[in-house]
């Protein structure tokens, strides 16, 4: 399966068939991640700052986090969501958004867990957990060279790793603390 998404309009394709399913959403979708241990269950991050979890067994969406965001959010461009992140191991995910916010949500939990300091200069734009290591997880910005390794149960991060003059433009956690840019 694969899924696409043109403005408003997201598609879950069968390449196996060449069919697919086209669903309508609230606002342009920004990003779609697959749950890693449910197949069935994909989240869909939105230009608003809408995060919804769409199950395809049910053919429905089942959650809407946006429900549980902090009333000091706005819904406006500065509060899209540029990332979504499934732990490995549990049933939480990462939301970064535009605005230089990080947050944890667990799928079956209302409203975030954690909300980590926010990013500023820049925000945050790629994460990725770290799997061999529980909890920890590594985040990169567009603007600044430069990623931040944090764990779960603290809102600020651990550790910066002075990368690059230049913006990362895509991470990958493979072993503990070893990148591929």
């Amino acid at each position: 399966m694969v899924v696409t998404a043109e403005n408003r309009d997201l598609k879950i394709v069968n390449v196996e068939n060449n069919c697919f399913e086209q669903y309508a959403f609230n606002s342009h979708v920004t990003v779609a991640k697959w749950h890693p241990r449910h197949p069935s269950k994909i989240l869909i991050g939105s230009v608003k700052g809408e995060i919804r979890m769409y199950d395809l067994e049910k053919k429905a969406f089942e959650t809407d986090f946006t429900a549980f965001f902090n009333p000091k959010l706005e819904k406006k461009d500065s509060n899209s969501v540029v990332d979504l992140a499934w732990s490995p191991g549990e049933d939480v995910f990462l939301a970064l958004f535009k605005n230089g916010q990080l947050r944890l949500y667990g799928q079956h939990e209302i409203g975030h867990k954690m909300e980590f300091e926010t990013q500023s200069g820049g925000g945050v734009s790629k994460a990725c957990w770290v799997d061999n290591v529980s909890g920890d997880f590594i985040t990169s910005s567009a603007r600044v060279g430069a990623i931040k390794i944090w764990n779960a149960s603290q809102p600020q991060h651990k550790e910066m790793i002075k990368v690059s003059r230049h913006g990362i433009s895509s991470i990958v956690a493979c072993q503990r603390y070893h990148f591929l840019m």
